[in-house]
């Protein structure tokens, strides 16, 4: 395989694959451990930045970016700057096309990729016709044949090969990667003299967790100067339509954002109306009618004497139609228009309202087989201060296995020593507990003498995914029923976009967590954002309690608790029903008993 591209069309995420399609080619050619970890975590590091790389670079050629050493940063320019990298290439070259699509599919690792090319004749296309050429061998019964594989292996391959197409038929972005690209647009636009307001719309502003379009509305009485200005952002490309209120606007990376201005008198209507969802906006609309009106962006129409009511504040488009604001989150007609006509919307729990992050992961390496985090404990915890935090939970994976009772007992002792003295170093408290794995039988992957060394667990699935939903959910429940084990982590295992998780018997779950009185995890992670918020409305329908955690390896994404939070909000939780938002005091009588 020979890497060349166009530098005019690297984004971040283009750079991420690279970098990762890299650190398989180190685990093909057994390359160094580290070197595997280093471009991994340089990929980890792209995805997250906030501006394109490619920018950055070109306007500061000074600048640092954490995880991303001299050497790779070397390698990464050569690409920028010449379209290709000797080096990467030279790593490449006995390595087939077809496993840079291959790698993409979670279940399918870089050994088992090349072990494919290697075996079969698969074509340099793109990665629906490699996929589909996958899923031909698994029909044809091609895989089975192979040594150490059979009829199992190969409908499971074929089953992932599926279900990564079915998700990547229409591109989505995730929440995060929509709000990186919309959000420095809105703070430039709200710069501007003519400019008195700008918010995103549709699903971005309704925070879901992956979105089609990025849309912004601008409150204006000046569209002309506000489109002439757009050409001055420094990530603006080009207009591919403008005129009149409305303009799409290709950035350098070749993303399009589609701006829409309202004067100040119409604000409340158009961002209503476009804010959506479709459902939320055709009840409105029929119970609009009932009353003799009709809604658009421009306001609210009564039909009988032709009077069209404008609205600068949306607060106010809502309650000319006797009911109360309804946050954005909440426009998904599930009951929302029927509560703010009663005035019963739910309190929803806000950023501020928590109290501390149960699921945080350090560096102190206690010899597991997942990933380390990247800072000790003593700087989570100093960041938890900055957030003003009055706790947090360390969480960090199992050791492995493989080690002796007696190795891991000195581990989590060493780790307890540390977690101790943070505790006195910041005024923070800090608990002591081990992310667990709830092996296929149920069973948890940790001796009973290790569990008596924490206070509490948090349980989740990282592997067999494959289990049928009464015994997945048998084996969650199962692994839910150590008295320790207080919560289950990322519930379903999905990956948006990549993965759609494993399957569980809700119902059967809800009532074994409310019973007993564990909680499920709202985890904040952009990729995961597990449960969703559709089961977390069912879960709190039902009395069960959550918890929104970040799971973060690095300071950094402690700030991810936005997205958990939104989850939360648009499953209508209030701060009563998050257990991460009581005051440390309360939360250690439920962690601890």
């Amino acid at each position: 395989m020979k890497l060349k591209v166009n530098p005019k069309e690297l984004d971040n995420q283009k750079i991420a694959w690279i970098l990762r399609l890299i650190a398989a080619a180190y685990t093909i050619n057994k390359g160094p451990y580290f070197k595997i970890v280093a471009y991994n975590n340089a990929a980890d590091e792209v995805e997250h930045l906030g501006v394109s790389l490619v920018d950055l670079w070109q306007q500061h050629k000074d600048m640092k970016v954490t995880n991303i050493g001299s050497s790779i940063k070397q390698h990464l320019l050569d690409l920028i700057t010449k379209g290709e990298s000797e080096h990467f290439n030279q790593l490449l070259r006995n390595i087939h096309p077809a496993v840079a699509t291959l790698i993409k599919v979670p279940g399918i690792g870089p050994k088992l990729a090349y072990k494919l090319t290697q075996a079969f004749d698969f074509p340099e296309g793109d990665d629906q016709e490699i996929l589909n050429y996958l899923i031909k061998l698994a029909d044809t019964h091609q895989i089975g044949k192979l040594p150490r594989f059979g009829d199992k292996s190969e409908q499971r391959l074929k089953k992932l090969a599926e279900e990564y197409l079915q998700i990547h038929q229409k591109e989505r972005y995730l929440l995060s990667d929509a709000l990186q690209i919309a959000e420095p647009l809105i703070e430039h636009l709200k710069q501007l003299p003519q400019v008195e307001e700008a918010v995103v719309l549709g699903s971005l502003r309704r925070r879901l967790a992956t979105v089609g379009d990025i849309d912004i509305a601008v409150k204006s009485s000046a569209a002309r100067e506000v489109f002439d200005s757009l050409t001055k952002y420094p990530f603006f490309k080009s207009f591919e339509v403008v005129g009149g209120n409305k303009g799409r606007v290709v950035l350098k990376n070749g993303l399009r954002v589609d701006v829409i201005i309202a004067p100040p008198a119409d604000w409340g209507s158009l961002v209503q109306y476009l804010t959506g969802s479709k459902f939320h906006n055709i009840s409105l609309r029929e119970y609009a009618l009932k009353k003799g009106f009709s809604l658009s962006e421009h306001g609210i129409k009564d039909i009988r004497h032709k009077k069209l009511h404008h609205f600068a504040k949306e607060e106010d488009f809502y309650h000319f139609l006797g009911m109360e604001w309804i946050e954005p989150e909440l426009r998904e007609n599930r009951g929302e228009i029927e509560a703010a006509l009663k005035g019963a919307l739910p309190h929803l729990i806000t950023l501020e309202d928590i109290k501390g992050d149960l699921h945080l992961h350090s560096s102190f390496n206690i010899k597991t087989n997942y990933d380390l985090g990247r800072d000790s404990v003593l700087t989570l915890a100093q960041r938890a201060k900055e957030k003003g935090y009055e706790y947090i939970a360390i969480t960090d994976h199992l050791p492995r296995p493989t080690l002796s009772v007696n190795e891991k007992r000195e581990l989590i002792k060493e780790r307890n020593d540390l977690i101790t003295q943070a505790e006195k170093e910041t005024g923070i408290r800090i608990f002591k507990s081990l992310e667990v794995d709830i092996l296929p039988n149920g069973e948890l992957a940790l001796e009973e003498e290790i569990i008596k060394l924490l206070d509490f667990l948090v349980v989740s699935v990282h592997t067999s995914f494959a289990l049928d939903m009464t015994k997945m959910t048998e084996r969650v429940i199962k692994g839910l029923s150590h008295p320790k084990a207080k919560f289950l982590a990322h519930p379903t295992g999905r990956l948006l976009n990549k993965r759609s998780g494993y399957r569980l018997n809700w119902s059967v779950l809800f009532e074994f967590v409310q019973e007993n009185n564990k909680a499920l995890e709202i985890n904040s992670t952009p990729e995961r954002l597990d449960i969703s918020d559709e089961v977390a409305f069912s879960a709190l329908k039902a009395g069960v309690k959550l918890v929104i955690n970040t799971d973060s390896h690095s300071v950094q994404s402690m700030d991810w608790v936005r997205y958990g939070v939104w989850v939360a909000r648009r499953s209508w939780a209030e701060k009563s029903d998050v257990l991460n938002s009581l005051p440390c005091q309360q939360l250690e009588k439920w962690l601890l008993k």
